[in-house]
């Protein structure tokens, strides 16, 4: 269910589960589909991004990606929040000339309920605009080798399969990469980046009213 409205496919028979959830609704993905999001501006933020959700993950494999926006063709998104081989956290941001990538390699455990949230922002052009949480605590990490850090985030409109998905990798090569072993629910993406004490309250109980956001 899309607060603003937003209209999303459920890809290849996957279906909204009322079990197993965090709350009452979620999506469990078996690496079997995903779900496609219709572009919308609310979903392409330039200077300042959160990305949130609760995620029981069963297993990972080399990149498995929970939300994925794809940039223009080939390998290139504008943000993307995967799990590795660990497991662990990555979060990337790219402009489609060069790689800004936030590497989180903190481990998390499988088979158990995690609120993650990742944010950007536009504004000291280091390491500090970036940062992941996992069930409401900031965690320690560093920018990826050969990032370049302060840009704007960057969207191509021009081609209908720029959109964002949830729960596989939105590359040329979708249908064929890794997708997500895992539950989500509760996923959202703000155009702004939310506060340790608004994180925290997220992770530790579920929001009832998006309105008051705006």
């Amino acid at each position: 269910r899309s607060n603003n409205g937003l209209n999303a496919s459920l890809m290849y028979n996957l279906t909204i589960n009322q079990t197993d959830c965090k709350f009452n609704e979620c999506i469990k993905i078996s690496r079997l589909g995903y779900i496609n999001v219709t572009d919308s501006p609310v979903l392409r933020p330039n200077d300042t991004i959160t990305i949130e959700f609760w995620a029981k993950t069963y297993d990972t494999l080399a990149q498995d990606a929970y939300i994925s926006r794809k940039l223009a063709n080939s390998n290139w998104v504008t943000y993307e929040v995967n799990a590795q081989a660990g497991p662990v956290i990555r979060w990337q941001v790219q402009n489609g000339t060069t790689s800004l990538a936030y590497v989180q390699s903190v481990p998390f455990s499988i088979n158990d309920w995690h609120h993650f949230t990742t944010t950007y922002k536009t504004q000291n052009f280091d390491a500090s605009d970036f940062a992941i949480y996992m069930d409401g605590v900031k965690q320690g990490a560093t920018l990826a080798a050969g990032s370049h850090p302060g840009f704007r985030l960057t969207y191509n409109t021009t081609k209908t399969d720029n959109t964002v998905l949830i729960g596989a990798p939105n590359y040329d090569n979708v249908h064929s990469a890794a997708r997500v072993n895992a539950t989500l629910d509760e996923v959202a993406i703000w155009n702004i980046s939310l506060s340790a004490d608004k994180i925290a309250e997220h992770a530790g109980a579920k929001i009832i009213d998006y309105s008051q956001y705006g």
